[in-house]
């Protein structure tokens, strides 16, 4: 190996890289614009969609409205300081109302509706369509009123007999939050920052290696190259550093939208529960920030070698494009199971899965539960299939056939 060659070759694959606008713009500009645009407009939408719906007063039908005894009427139709009671419409329909869209819910009020609590349960049917997510807050409005004036009614019954309020309830559980601050701020959606770190490690690294296999391949530049005095292995490397640096370079720029979206969006979202279940508030520690580090490179490798192979298969740039594409499939699979990496055993065998172990590790990151021994087998991992892929394209470059089959 002659490490000369090795980085100017390097160097000539970032130069190209840098020329091109498309790489430039997935490995730079995308990650310093979506991150932010999706950890804080879209908080903001979601924020701001469910306040419209608290303080907007609500259409709900009623079936048979002269049965409703007046306080639950109070109940339902009363604005508090954190929502705005609905308004009550006669219909005589139910399901059909609803999947009509005349109203999202309906209240079918009973013959005997209890006035006086002591008495049979009496049930109380509300239509509404469940899988819709407005109807579901209509529905919340409207059962925690009928909880309020179910409350009423023992509150009433039991100072008749002379028993306190909680004499209803002489056990109260009391949850205790014991959860670090990292996982507090991580929030339900900290499932997504493992995705977006991967995927913008291939998007920044997938049009520098196609121009640098296929693309040359396709421009004839390849030849010239390989009839220098420098080695196939040396053409190999510099072109898998190269690969690599703009790949680590987009995800540089994503660990930085993600840092700009933490300071912007805590003055913007605040502590608000979207602010929470986006992770905006999230906030890493130096000791998180060098194994993110570490295991972003690990990842950068597996990929710059990956996509090098699949890039050097193909006989042009949109042949290589194609066999690419399904990569980000395959890191959407896992990214999508880690919602539910809380209900998995962590066995140290799960993180010996090539980039399904640094997407567990970068998810421990965040919610600050990293293990040293899971980073160690992940990252390791990584390089050992790296190094296989990089083999593979050396062998590949070896074999004139398939450099010049087209």
């Amino acid at each position: 190996m002659h490490w000369n060659y090795i980085l100017r070759i390097a160097a000539k694959e970032l130069r190209s890289a840098l020329r091109d606008r498309r790489s430039v713009m997935a490995g730079i500009v995308f990650p310093l614009v979506m991150i932010p645009l999706f950890l804080i407009a879209l908080p903001l939408l979601i924020q701001d969609t469910f306040d419209r719906t608290e303080h907007q007063r609500q259409v709900v039908g009623v079936v048979h409205p002269e049965r409703l005894p007046s306080a639950l009427r109070a109940a339902l139709t009363a604005d508090t300081a954190q929502a705005r009671g609905v308004r009550l419409v006669p219909t005589n329909r139910t399901t059909d109302a609803v999947r009509n869209g005349d109203f999202r819910v309906v209240i079918d009020v009973p013959e005997h509706m209890p006035t006086r609590a002591g008495g049979a349960s009496v049930s109380l049917r509300l239509y509404a369509k469940l899988s819709d997510q407005n109807s579901q807050l209509i529905l919340d409005k409207v059962t925690n009123a009928v909880d309020a004036y179910s409350r009423t009614l023992t509150e009433a019954r039991l100072q008749q007999a002379g028993l306190p309020p909680q004499t209803s309830r002489p056990l109260v559980g009391q949850p205790v939050d014991t959860a670090t601050s990292a996982q507090r701020t991580s929030g339900p959606l900290s499932f997504l920052i493992p995705y977006f770190l991967t995927l913008w490690l291939l998007m920044g690294g997938q049009a520098t290696a196609i121009d640098a296999t296929a693309g040359e391949k396709e421009r004839g530049t390849l030849e010239a190259l390989l009839v220098t005095p420098v080695s196939r292995l040396d053409v190999v490397l510099g072109k898998f550093i190269g690969v690599m640096v703009f790949a680590v370079t987009a995800s540089v720029f994503t660990v930085l939208g993600m840092a700009v979206a933490s300071a912007v969006g805590h003055h913007v979202l605040g502590q608000g529960e979207a602010a929470q279940a986006f992770g905006v508030n999230l906030a890493l520690g130096w000791p998180a920030l060098l194994v993110l580090t570490l295991i972003g490179l690990s990842t950068a490798a597996l990929l710059a070698g990956v996509l090098l192979a699949l890039g050097l298969f193909a006989r042009t740039f949109r042949e290589a494009q194609t066999y690419v594409a399904p990569l980000a499939l395959l890191i959407a699979v896992p990214a999508i199971g880690l919602q539910f990496a809380d209900f998995l055993t962590r066995d140290l065998s799960l993180y010996a899965i090539p980039l399904v172990g640094s997407m567990l590790v970068i998810l421990d990151l965040v919610r600050g539960v990293w293990q040293p021994q899971a980073v160690i087998l992940a990252g390791l991992t990584n390089l050992l299939t790296a190094a296989l892929a990089v083999t593979l394209v050396w062998l590949g470059f070896r074999r004139e056939h398939m450099l010049f089959r087209n």
